[in-house]
């Protein structure tokens, strides 16, 4: 059996595990050509009770793979802007590179600051560390200004809003993001402090969840 082939079984698996281990697969290595495949699979998933596991695995491969029929729906989940939610995150990551028109567009990033909540921004900056992006001068103060002035910085099991940012600090200039990572460092959540500490030394740190 071919490797595409044997995907597409997994992908269609009465078992979750293979189901999810068929969707990780595609987002890993890129495999475009399954995009239909992934996103029947997704279709059916979103009825399945319970399933949100499956469901992120999912909407991660479909957004790594630049998936566009994906796009409407996944910013539906973005406007119905469900707190403390994993599936709105990754939807958002999804969302942001899907849009991209450019290696390093974040015009979507900024869309989605215009409504979107906790859950929203969170999975939307961290799109922007996994991917290493690397936005304009003005972009970047932009996008600090933004996040600090969020009302809501620290979620309960979600951690710190800024965590994505702070990470994808570590590939910028100095001059522009230093005084948002000392900020950062002086903050309560250690987790935030490490990863800004890391960023500060060009270092970045892998806070994906997936």
């Amino acid at each position: 059996m071919s490797k595409i082939n044997e995907i597409k079984e997994q992908l269609s698996s009465s078992k979750v595990a293979d189901r999810k281990k068929g969707a990780k697969i595609i987002g890993k290595e890129f495999l475009k050509e399954l995009g239909d495949d992934l996103w029947a699979a997704y279709l059916k998933q979103v009825n399945v009770a319970n399933s949100w596991e499956a469901q992120i695995m999912m909407i991660n491969s479909l957004g790594l793979i630049r998936y566009k029929p994906a796009k409407d729906s996944l910013y539906k989940i973005c406007l119905d802007n469900k707190e403390h939610d994993m599936i709105t995150s990754y939807a958002a990551m999804a969302y942001t590179r899907i849009m991209r028109t450019s290696e390093n567009d974040i015009s979507a990033v900024f869309d989605l600051f215009k409504f979107g909540g906790f859950s929203v921004i969170n999975g939307a900056l961290r799109g922007i560390s996994a991917d290493r992006l690397m936005p304009k001068g003005e972009e970047i103060n932009k996008l600090i200004s933004l996040t600090e002035n969020f009302p809501q910085k620290h979620e309960v099991g979600l951690g710190d809003l800024r965590m994505g940012l702070a990470c994808a600090c570590a590939g910028w200039d100095k001059n522009l993001i230093s005084g948002f990572l000392e900020r950062c460092l002086t903050g309560p959540d250690k987790q935030l402090g490490y990863v800004a500490e890391k960023a500060l030394k060009k270092k970045y740190s892998d806070i994906n969840l997936i």
